[in-house]
C-alpha cells in the first residue's frame, strides 16, 4: 500500500494542478515524507471504514423498519422503472 502512495503523492507533485485539492494542501504542509504517507494511508483506511459502517448501519434500519423499506423500494421503482441501473441523467430524482 505504501508503495501505491508514493506513485500517486509522487504523480500529484510532479504534476502542476489546475484546480487545487485538499491534497495538494496536504503535500505542502506535511512535516516529512513519512508523515505525508501515513496521513494518506489514514485517510483511505478511515474512508473505507466510514463508509462500510455507514452502509451497514442503512440495511440494519432497512431490515428493521419494514415501511421505511417499502418507501424506499417504490421510490427507486418509480425512479428506475424497469432500467435496473442509476446514471448521471436520473441520481437527481431520488430524495
Amino acid at each position: 500500500m505504501r508503495s501505491s502512495v508514493r506513485q500517486v503523492l509522487q504523480h500529484r507533485k510532479d504534476t502542476v494542478p489546475q484546480d487545487p485539492l485538499l491534497i495538494d494542501d496536504v503535500i505542502e504542509h506535511a512535516a516529512s515524507e513519512e508523515i505525508l504517507e501515513c496521513d494518506v494511508i489514514s485517510y483511505l483506511v478511515a474512508s473505507f471504514h466510514t463508509t462500510g459502517n455507514l452502509l451497514a448501519w442503512c440495511l440494519y434500519y432497512l431490515a428493521t423498519h419494514e415501511q421505511v423499506q417499502q418507501k424506499a423500494y417504490e421510490e427507486i421503482v418509480g425512479i428506475l422503472g424497469q432500467e435496473d441501473l442509476v446514471t448521471d441523467s436520473n441520481i437527481d430524482r431520488f430524495q
